[in-house]
């Protein structure tokens, strides 16, 4: 695809499903403050968007919306979500960093698959729920700061990523 870069117009509130999929081109876009919903596989596929900013204004990110954005660095969760859906961040390799706020109460399965240079997670909240592969394929990881009760969550994963768990 030829489209590189997106503005979207703050009279626009959701972004529907499968709406930029496999933009290959699409490194760049901005979404309004007005912004409230990320349709399903919206952004799958964008394999040049290398940053997001989510505003706080979303409510809702959809399954899949920026899986296979393998040069997405770095994304800001915002604390206006509850869930992370199944897939969402799947497949983001270049993605090291991730802080789960305290307003997430599930982490849904395989949310973030495969992201190969994962190196850090940070999970605010003592109760977020998180399926059983939420975090698999995560080779690089290393550590895995959260809450003592959380440690059981992570078992697999320290023991598959040799990572290293700190309490906050």
């Amino acid at each position: 695809s030829c489209l590189k870069s997106i503005i979207i117009p703050p009279s626009v509130k959701s972004i529907g499903d499968f709406a930029f999929l496999d933009c290959t081109s699409l490194y760049n876009i901005i979404i309004p403050p007005s912004m409230e919903i990320i349709g399903s596989n919206s952004f799958d596929g964008c394999k040049n968007l290398n940053k997001i900013s989510i505003p706080s204004s979303i409510k809702y990110i959809g399954k899949g919306a920026f899986r296979n954005c393998s040069s997405l660095q770095k994304i800001k969760i915002p604390t206006s979500l509850t869930k992370i859906e199944e897939n969402t961040f799947s497949e983001c390799s270049k993605l090291t960093r991730i802080l789960i706020p305290e307003s997430i109460e599930l982490i849904e399965n395989k949310a973030f698959l495969n992201c190969s240079s994962l190196n850090e997670i940070k999970i605010l909240s003592p109760t977020t729920l998180i399926a059983k592969d939420s975090f698999s394929g995560c080779s690089s990881l290393k550590t895995i700061i959260a809450h003592e009760e959380l440690i059981t969550k992570f078992q697999s994963l320290l023991i598959e990523a040799k990572a290293v768990f700190e309490s906050l």
